[in-house]
């Protein structure tokens, strides 16, 4: 084999190489636009979760208070009752 038929195989698979190196670079750019998207939707869940949990919990607040509030009315009510029949 001479040199220029050498040349021109290493020449042929460095330019292979190369246009494997470029689909690579083009392929992880791709994967992280794909990671960078998914981390912004991430971010959105746990907003809108976050939000649904604190009116889930000023909800269970209000019935509590709200029971709180019913439970002292009877009692007012039960000890009347319990002097009237007495």
């Amino acid at each position: 084999m001479d040199n220029d038929k050498f040349q021109n195989i290493v020449l042929e698979q460095m330019a292979e190489m190369m246009q494997s190196m470029t689909m690579l670079t083009r392929d992880v750019n791709e994967l992280k636009g794909d990671v960078h998207g998914l981390k912004g939707s991430m971010v959105h869940l746990e907003n809108k979760l976050d939000e649904k949990t604190k009116i889930l919990f000023d909800g269970i607040q209000q019935h509590t208070d709200q029971l709180q509030r019913i439970e002292e009315k009877v009692s007012t009510h039960e000890e009347f009752i319990i002097k009237r029949i007495k």
